[in-house]
């Protein structure tokens, strides 16, 4: 989102702000409809932090610190299912219901047996197939489905198997180097101006009372 887009489109929301509030308040937003626009807010950025925090654990954490996250994540699941499927899930957007995506699944192999090497090599690849897929296809709103996704598909495979090798920085499943941006997207010849953004970066309220990533553990603990 370049700098003038921003600075259009925060006009035009402060535009629509001062015609609301010369309306006498005909047009002011009931205590449920702002409710409603709150929460909605909430779960996209606890979207956001949850893609965000399995970034995290499986491109920086050793494997027994990611075994050690198996039940938060399963937590942090739950929690999305319950209070934000609501407003919107993968299984309802198109771009994860395309021929390319189910051929990207079939790259997935039994989840039974947990995160191996030879599973973990399948959901690499699928990953990488999905990212292309939502890079290619799909919007940044879009995007904010994929840790649902990919845990929903192949369970503690999402978080567990981890990307690098800590002591050389090699792909552990996979048999070339290869670059990612903070959404585990391939950064060969992507370019980064068009790379995506966290919620933050366009212009999301990050107030008190909305999450951020080192806080989602403690809050769905809760």
């Amino acid at each position: 989102i370049t700098q003038g887009a921003r600075t259009s489109r925060a006009a035009g929301t402060r535009g629509a702000t001062a015609t609301g509030n010369s309306s006498a308040g005909t047009h002011s937003p009931g205590p449920s409809t702002t409710g409603w626009r709150d929460t909605r807010t909430l779960c996209r950025k606890t979207r956001d932090d949850f893609n965000c925090l399995m970034w995290q654990t499986s491109n920086c954490l050793n494997r027994e610190e990611r075994d050690r996250d198996n039940d938060i994540f399963r937590r942090a699941r739950d929690f999305i299912s319950r209070n934000c499927d609501t407003y919107g899930r993968w299984t309802e957007n198109n771009c994860y219901k395309t021929t390319e995506m189910q051929r990207c699944e079939a790259l997935v192999s039994n989840t039974r047996g947990g995160a191996n090497y030879e599973s973990c090599r399948g959901f690499l690849s699928f990953r990488d197939c999905m990212s292309d897929e939502l890079m290619r296809r799909c919007t940044r709103e879009d995007d904010l489905y994929q840790g649902a996704y990919l845990v929903d598909k192949a369970q503690e495979m999402s978080w567990q198997c981890g990307t690098t090798d800590q002591y050389n920085g090699r792909n552990q499943y996979s048999t070339f180097d290869r670059k990612y941006d903070q959404y585990d997207r391939p950064q060969d010849n992507y370019d980064n101006n068009n790379s995506p953004l966290h919620l933050e970066d366009e212009g999301e309220v990050t107030t008190n009372g909305y999450l951020n990533v080192g806080q989602l553990k403690d809050f769905v603990l809760w």
